[in-house]
């Protein structure tokens, strides 16, 4: 039992220290994540839940990039011609 104690417990602690990392890194969005947090105290699960996925943020992004917009108009083409996301191959050399 003493071994699964520390076992837990070091866990835990490297888990807090990821989830302090990850806050910092979210930088002025961390008061939002903290919301996140706080919204879900009340629920054991669901905070684990979130505490998990904050944890993993860091090195996880997107970006917008005046690049996106061809692929932004591949996808409403395919969506306009409803094909469930498919694009004939003419519609990929495009």
């Amino acid at each position: 039992w003493s071994l699964s104690i520390v076992f837990f417990v070091s866990c835990e602690s490297a888990g807090d220290k990821r989830l302090d990392f990850a806050l910092e890194q979210a930088g002025k969005n961390r008061i939002e994540l903290e919301k996140v947090l706080n919204y879900y105290r009340n629920d054991s699960l669901k905070l684990e839940a979130a505490r998990f996925l904050i944890r993993n943020m860091p090195g996880h992004g997107g970006y917008e990039d005046d690049r996106l917009d061809s692929v932004k108009a591949m996808m409403k083409t395919a969506v306009e011609l409803n094909i469930g996301g498919y694009l004939p191959d003419s519609e990929w050399k495009r």
